[in-house]
């Protein structure tokens, strides 16, 4: 069985609103309300529904306004940087291996080759965990005394070899091979203040069809204060049917 909830907040739709685009509507409200109120037109429940929503403005702006703590990169960011580093080692080694007459540094450059990326880079491309085992398979054989001694006769070498490492080591990091995998940072974000907000809106939209409903020449006041709502035109996708200005007798802000 089905249990619909049957509330006046529940009988309100609004248009599909952002957190950004909820301060700027109720910023357009207020402006309305303010001015309303300042030609003694705003009826007391309607007026209590507005100061809703500027006491419900200024968390929203805190919060939406609170930048998003950066976290840790993410592991195929960091394989990325990981596959640049060894893509540059291997164009280094080919380069010296073409140069002509290159003697003993062509001669180690190939050794180093033939050690390290037999069958190229392909691997590089595989998924986070694939990459840095591949990866610390040939970190290890750079390591060893023969390899290492080709690498440091090979005049900057030594820059993708530090590269490699670095990379390596905040691979093994981010995706939790070496450390625990850090949780993500925890996000401030505006959900609870957006929700907030559009709790007040809805507020003021039943107070202005209560108002208008009791009280029929009022039904130019009414779309006068909701026309900020009604006219909304965000780029939210998806967006819900805007609320329509109030008519005398009729419950425009309600679903039907």
């Amino acid at each position: 069985m089905v249990v619909r909830t049957l509330d006046t907040q529940s009988c309100v739709e609004l248009p599909n609103l952002s957190a950004d685009e909820a301060a700027l509507v109720a910023k357009l409200l207020l402006t309305v309300g303010r001015a309303a109120a300042r030609e003694k037109k705003l009826p007391e429940p309607i007026a209590a529904a507005l100061d809703k929503i500027e006491a419900a403005l200024g968390p929203l702006d805190v919060a939406r306004l609170t930048p998003t703590p950066a976290g840790p990169p993410s592991p195929l960011a960091v394989k990325r940087r990981l596959g640049n580093a060894w893509s540059g080692l291997s164009g280094f080694l080919v380069g010296i291996t073409r140069v002509p007459d290159g003697g003993d540094e062509a001669t180690a450059a190939q050794r180093v080759l033939d050690l390290l990326l037999p069958d190229g880079l392909a691997w590089v491309r595989r998924e986070p965990l694939v990459v840095w085992n591949e990866s610390d398979k040939r970190v290890k054989w750079m390591g060893g005394k023969r390899t290492a001694a080709d690498l440091r006769a090979l005049s900057g070498a030594e820059r993708f070899v530090a590269a490699i490492g670095r990379e390596h080591e905040a691979l093994g990091a981010v995706a939790g091979i070496t450390h625990e995998r850090p949780a993500p940072p925890a996000s401030p974000g505006a959900a609870d203040e957006r929700g907030a907000m559009l709790a007040a809106m809805k507020s003021l939209v039943i107070q202005v069809v209560a108002h208008v409903n009791h009280v029929s020449a009022a039904a130019a006041l009414g779309a006068r204060l909701l026309r900020p709502l009604a006219e909304w035109q965000g780029d939210s996708p998806a967006k819900a049917a805007p609320a329509e200005p109030p008519a005398a007798g009729g419950t425009g802000a309600a679903k039907g």
